[in-house]
């Protein structure tokens, strides 16, 4: 299931804690686009685990504390995570280096490409969602209400990043390689 909620809903911790299975949750994050004028840097904010995808869409600067503190609740990775790292900090106030970069930590050192479509491509096979159109990646997600292909757009990529992580371990194991650049 995806769900949707408001970062000022005041129980987002507890409705996002239903996410939590005891494994790495995905975690993928839209940014403000810089014609929005947006207060914050993230509009929104996808979670997936084997028990669903919830999309946090920010609502008034809200919540950004629960969000937090869901973070420190459960171990997570995400994509190329150095830019929203940043951004996760101007948002809450912290930093969030525990999150695990899969990039570095696990696509690099295993020389998997780095391309989000190659990569599904690679570990799951060829796509058939037709809501994946880069111009829905690059629209404005600081408008509400989102439309609904900007929902089925996230909600894709955080689920996706989940299956592919899972092959990724079954393939290559849970550890962590460092990166050697050659």
């Amino acid at each position: 299931p995806v769900t949707l909620l408001y970062s000022s809903d005041p129980s987002l911790y507890d409705k996002l804690a239903t996410l939590i299975d005891g494994e790495p949750i995905s975690i993928d994050l839209e940014w403000a686009q810089p014609y929005s004028h947006s207060p914050h840097p993230i509009e929104l904010f996808q979670f997936s685990s084997s028990k669903g995808t919830i999309i946090v869409a920010t609502d008034r600067n809200l919540g950004f504390d629960q969000i937090g503190k869901f973070l420190h609740a459960s171990s997570f990775f995400g994509k190329g995570m150095s830019s929203d790292k940043k951004k996760l900090r101007l948002c809450c106030g912290e930093d969030f280096d525990f999150i695990e970069d899969i990039e570095t930590a696990r696509l690099l050192p295993n020389d998997l490409p780095l391309n989000f479509e190659a990569l599904c491509l690679q570990f799951l096979g060829h796509g058939t969602a037709q809501f994946k159109d880069h111009k829905v990646q690059r629209s404005d997600w600081s408008l509400r209400p989102l439309t609904i292909l900007q929902i089925l757009y996230g909600g894709h990529d955080s689920y996706a990043m989940l299956k592919v992580y899972h092959k990724i371990i079954e393939k290559y194991g849970k550890e962590i390689k460092p990166y050697v650049k050659k």
